[in-house]
């Protein structure tokens, strides 16, 4: 079967890349001083080195801290997705150096926009391209991640759909104790190091059961409505330790900063007076531990299409 032969073939023709800085060299004891096996990073450089996965910027030196470009993810993807239908690449290089990859990905739906291609990439957009670059059955589930469980990307982030489809496949396991994904970061070549020989070796991935913590059970839903309709945003949530506790907040520029609302329960009914508005709540369980929500809207109802309703209409908080 072609993910068979993919997992246990080597991809050394994917480290042939301006990222890992050097040309491909046999696998073999790995000396980078660089990395300590104290390192969290350790195995995954150890093994994505020593089964020639990966390279260092010399015998002794990985730099694991370095960080790397929207080019060269989108190189990586590119050669990893023609290794895995054709069993080979056979891009090269083009002017500039890397718009045969970008090209590529574009044909196939890997990527669908262009990007500042040499700024670095986030750790969101990289993991939306790397699971753009396999076919569903590479990324078989194996862990327990709800909607709404990574606390720190709610479903209505970008690349939600991408990130919980690694986590949920056992690629990523999250930045610490609390699974936070660190979405707006910067990845770097030991992060990478462990994606790559997680996608690839799927014996090497873990469970994830992210079910200790609170998620959002049922999010809330955008509305439309008429200018002076009460209307009702609703969350339900589960997991971690109840009590919870609810906050909601309301931002007028389109998310880039949020006010405290006064409501405090698990819905937030109010009359409309602006439909510019944005809405989401925070869910903190009793061990102090916080979930969001998705970020909801109102859509305005032309007043000739519409059909008031009142708070005697709905069901009481």
């Amino acid at each position: 079967m072609k993910r068979k032969n993919f997992v246990w073939f080597t991809l050394s023709i994917l480290i042939c890349l301006s990222v890992f800085s050097l040309t491909v060299f046999a696998a073999g004891t790995m000396k980078f001083k660089d990395v300590k096996t104290t390192d969290w990073f350790y195995n995954n450089v150890k093994n994505a080195y020593e089964n020639g996965l990966i390279n260092g910027k010399s015998d002794t030196e990985f730099a694991p801290h370095d960080k790397i470009t929207y080019a060269e993810v989108v190189t990586l993807a590119a050669r990893m997705n023609q290794r895995y239908n054709y069993g080979q690449t056979t891009q090269t290089s083009g002017n500039p150096w890397y718009k045969p990859y970008v090209d590529y990905c574009k044909e196939r739906g890997i990527i669908k926009k262009d990007y500042t291609w040499t700024d670095y990439v986030t750790r969101a957009v990289f993991m939306e391209i790397f699971a753009n670059a396999l076919p569903a059955e590479m990324f078989e589930e194996n862990s327990y991640v709800p909607d709404g469980a990574i606390p720190d990307v709610p479903m209505t982030h970008p690349q939600a759909a991408s990130i919980y489809k690694l986590y949920r496949a056992g690629i990523l396991q999250g930045v610490d104790s609390e699974y936070h994904c660190n979405p707006s970061a910067s990845i770097t070549r030991k992060e990478v190091a462990a994606v790559l020989e997680r996608m690839t070796y799927p014996q090497s991935r873990e469970v994830v059961i992210i079910a200790d913590r609170p998620y959002i059970k049922t999010q809330p839903q955008n509305i439309s409505a008429m200018k002076g309709d009460d209307v009702v945003f609703s969350i339900e949530a589960a997991g971690g330790v109840e009590p919870y506790t609810y906050q909601w907040y309301y931002s007028k520029d389109n998310g880039d900063t949020w006010n405290v609302h006064n409501s405090k329960k698990e819905k937030l009914i109010f009359t409309v007076t602006d439909f510019t508005w944005m809405y989401r709540c925070d869910v903190k369980d009793a061990a102090g531990r916080l979930v969001e929500s998705n970020h909801v809207k109102i859509t305005e109802i032309p007043s000739d299409l519409g059909c008031k309703y009142r708070l005697s209409d709905v069901t009481a908080a």
